[in-house]
C-alpha cells in the first residue's frame, strides 16, 4: 500500500475556540476554510491537519508533529500561550 496524501482530523465541539488554539499552535491563520465548521492547515507538502465541527466526535484527538528543535519549538509555543506537558524523550 502506497499513501501519497496524509490528513490529520480534529473533530471540536466549539469551532472558533479551536481555529484560535489551532493558530496559536501552528503560528498562523487556516490555509483554507472551505464551509463554515471546517478550517485546514497545509503543513506539510502532503499533509495537513483539519479542524471541523463535530460534538459527537470531539475530546478525543491525538496529534504527533515531528520537529527539527524540540527546545526551540517548546520556546515558541511559550511565547503563544501554549505550554507542553512532560517531554519524554524518544526510544
Amino acid at each position: 500500500m502506497s499513501f501519497t496524501h496524509v490528513l490529520a482530523v480534529a473533530p471540536v465541539t466549539e469551532m472558533e475556540a479551536a481555529v484560535a488554539w489551532y493558530e496559536r499552535l501552528l503560528g498562523r491563520p487556516a490555509d483554507k476554510r472551505p464551509m463554515p465548521g471546517l478550517a485546514d492547515w497545509h503543513i506539510a507538502p502532503s499533509g495537513w491537519v483539519s479542524v471541523f465541527q463535530s460534538p459527537e466526535h470531539a475530546g478525543s484527538t491525538l496529534l504527533n508533529l515531528a520537529v527539527d528543535d524540540l527546545d526551540k519549538v517548546l520556546t515558541d509555543l511559550a511565547a503563544r500561550g501554549i505550554t507542553a506537558g512532560e517531554v519524554q524523550p524518544g526510544a
